[in-house]
């Protein structure tokens, strides 16, 4: 804001070499269609669909460093971000037996990305990270899922579940490895798309016990994750992890009211609630731009989530 005005034109007078805002506009309209079939036997069932989605456009309006916003502009084109269209494709089924005893869901998809739109994350000096909403590539996401129930008895049932996902870069948009030269090379190819673990599974319990007017519940649920990118050029990332938790609940024979204990993470494994590369470094950075490094660069702003968290609960419930 410079004299109460917010100028589109000229020269920032405070500091000269910079320009002044934009006027631009721009308009997205869309129709989102969705067609599938559906067959239903007994007491299962399988599908298959198609689905097209759109996520809308837009400008960058919190622009914290005008050379980098610049060479985006620079790198597509555009004053503003174009918008990203999916096509997802997923067949599956759903089979339980007669009795209810056992059930089994399985799915299978592939997942078209168009101009996909990324928040690009750089360090920088002067602001310490620089966010701008970009086009980025197109990609494609496969992937396989399957979950399942298991009545061993009366009062115990396993679960299990387990997903694969495999991601690629179709076409680059824009430099996503980050190192500055405006330049795709084999590198941005080999780089993983961000938020997207390929592996994750895990199993788990419940037991009931029947106390005549109360019960105890008890549920043990062991999950693993993959580690997975944070950021485009995988600099950051976050690790992968083996949680288990547990809960113990007795349901009283008050009406509403329930005890627990609980365990979370009860291996008390590492894990970062982020990963964005800063510009200052500490006495363990190494400088070096390598994916999936445990220091890379200067420093990195990685918030831990919880450790170990054991604890009582009372619930009631009116």
């Amino acid at each position: 804001m410079i004299d109460g005005t917010c100028p589109t034109t000229g020269v920032n007078s405070l500091i000269p070499p910079e320009e002044n805002g934009f006027s631009a506009r721009v308009r997205f309209r869309n129709v989102s269609p969705k067609l599938g079939l559906q067959y239903e036997f007994a007491d299962s069932q399988v599908y298959g669909h198609w689905t097209r989605g759109f996520r809308s456009g837009g400008y960058n309006f919190r622009i914290t460093n005008i050379p980098v916003f610049e060479f985006a502009v620079q790198e597509t084109g555009n004053l503003f971000f174009g918008e990203e269209q999916v096509d997802n494709f997923e067949i599956g089924g759903k089979f339980q037996t007669a009795d209810g005893v056992f059930t089994i869901n399985v799915a299978g998809y592939v997942t078209k990305i168009q101009d996909m739109q990324r928040e690009v994350n750089l360090a920088d000096p002067g602001a310490g990270v620089v966010q701008n909403i970009v086009n980025t590539a197109d990609a494609t996401i496969m992937g396989f899922e399957a979950e399942s129930r298991v009545r061993l008895t009366d009062s115990l049932i396993v679960t299990a579940n387990l997903g694969l996902i495999d991601d690629e870069y179709d076409e680059i948009l824009f430099d996503i490895s980050g190192d500055g030269n405006g330049i795709i090379t084999d590198e941005d190819f080999n780089l993983r798309i961000p938020r997207v673990p390929a592996v994750t599974w895990g199993v788990g319990l419940i037991h009931e016990l029947f106390l005549g007017d109360s019960e105890i519940l008890t549920r043990v649920n062991y999950q693993y994750r993959d580690e997975f990118a944070y950021t485009d050029d995988n600099l950051g990332f976050i690790q992968d992890i083996s949680n288990l938790e547990a809960n113990i609940t007795w349901v009283t024979p008050l009406d509403g009211l329930s005890l627990s204990v609980y365990g979370r993470n009860l291996f008390d494994e590492v894990q970062a609630g982020g990963d964005t590369q800063v510009p200052f470094g500490g006495p363990r950075s190494t400088g070096v731009r390598q994916p999936f490094a445990d220091a890379p660069t200067a420093g990195t702003f990685s918030p831990l989530n919880r450790g170990r968290n054991v604890g009582i609960e009372a619930v009631f419930e009116f």
